[in-house]
């Protein structure tokens, strides 16, 4: 498997699962998001679902330099994404707070499909 832009030591630490990869690996400073190609997480097949509470707390990551078109591929479930977040029109992630995290969506229907069509 190619890890096309990650860096030396978050290739030695991934552990194929969100909720294996620890705190030191997402906070590594070489470690953005819009290092990441498409390719990259489809190889991984990462599911959001799988990051428990305490993972997303802990990174402080910037959801911002995710394409729509790699949100759309990955059809993420976001588990613990506020419903105002999947309906948010600027869908940028900028600063997510540990209140939105704590916020946990349904996974209604409506929220997927109104998700999706935010990007039609």
């Amino acid at each position: 498997m190619e890890f096309k832009h990650l860096s030396k030591e978050v290739f030695l630490d991934l552990n194929m699962e969100f909720k294996h990869l620890s705190k030191e690996v997402f906070l590594d400073p070489n470690m953005e998001f819009k290092h990441l190609s498409k390719e990259v997480f489809l190889d991984l097949n990462m599911e959001f679902k799988r990051l428990s509470k305490e993972v997303f707390l802990d990174l402080n990551m910037e959801f911002k330099h995710l394409s729509k078109e790699v949100f759309l591929d990955l059809n993420m479930e976001f588990k613990h994404l506020s419903k105002e977040v999947f309906l948010d029109p600027n869908m940028e992630f900028k600063h997510l707070s540990k209140e939105v995290f704590l916020d946990y969506c349904l996974h209604s229907v409506t929220c997927k499909i109104n998700f999706s069509l935010n990007y039609l």
